[in-house]
């Protein structure tokens, strides 16, 4: 894929990440319109359903200290390969340019 011409890859990678956090929480905002307000469910093109699940999951933690051999047998190993931006000049990166969030 292609990457401007005019900007560095790193400069445009943190600039996405960025637009990416600030549609992320716009998300979330336009959720929890749509869980306490049931009229805005219905729009031009879509009609929202909220739907709620009871789902099962296991605590880890929990899992390790009450049987931690057991917790290292059902462990799976992988790598993760990831980008990590820093800010040229800064003395550490951002939180919010690390990008440490396991995606490549």
């Amino acid at each position: 894929m292609a990457h401007e011409e005019q900007s560095p890859v790193p400069d445009e990678l943190a600039r996405v990440r960025a637009q990416i956090a600030r549609l992320r929480e716009r998300e979330q905002q336009l959720r929890r319109v749509l869980i306490t307000d049931p009229e805005t469910r219905i729009g031009g093109e879509y009609v929202a359903r909220v739907v709620k699940q009871d789902m099962r999951h296991i605590p880890l933690v929990e899992l390790r200290e009450a049987d931690p051999d057991l917790f290292m047998r059902l462990v799976k190993h992988r790598t993760v390969v990831q980008i990590r931006l820093s800010r040229i000049g800064a003395a550490e990166p951002h939180a919010d340019e690390d990008g440490a969030n396991g995606e490549a």
